[in-house]
């Protein structure tokens, strides 16, 4: 396997040799679904999103917490994820956009669709086209 496709099955950790990381068990992330954009290297994504944007290189710290938010912040689970609430996904498909630049329409869009999926207890999964707007077909 070359170097492209292995940047393409994974992230590569840097063990002394590339392998991917789900196959080393550093992570937290279980595959559902065949997602079509993980065949795509960084550097193909980064284009696929208007070109790779410059980044903050020294954020500002975060506020310290109040302990008004600690005591609201315990109340929450230790894990959430709307793709499995009691075995039922309310998250909208992912959707290849191609490289038109439109990524913005289509996650305001994919939004949309789940909010409306968790707001009707998945009774309407509309899919919201993003063709009109951005003049795709």
């Amino acid at each position: 396997m070359d170097w492209d496709m292995r940047k393409r099955n994974g992230v590569t950790v840097n063990t002394g040799r590339s392998k991917p990381l789900f196959h080393t068990g550093l992570h937290r992330w279980i595959h559902k679904d065949t997602n079509p954009l993980c065949r795509y290297t960084v550097m193909e994504m980064g284009q696929r999103m208007g070109g790779l944007r410059s980044v903050l290189h020294n954020p500002p710290p975060p506020a310290p917490a109040t302990p008004e938010q600690k005591a609201r912040i315990s109340l929450l689970p230790k894990n959430f994820d709307w793709r499995d609430v009691e075995g039922v996904n309310y998250v909208a498909p992912v959707r290849d956009q191609g490289g038109c630049g439109s990524c913005y329409v289509f996650a305001s869009m994919a939004m949309i669709e789940s909010r409306l999926r968790i707001k009707t207890n998945n009774q309407r999964q509309d899919v919201f086209s993003t063709q009109v707007r951005q003049g795709k077909s």
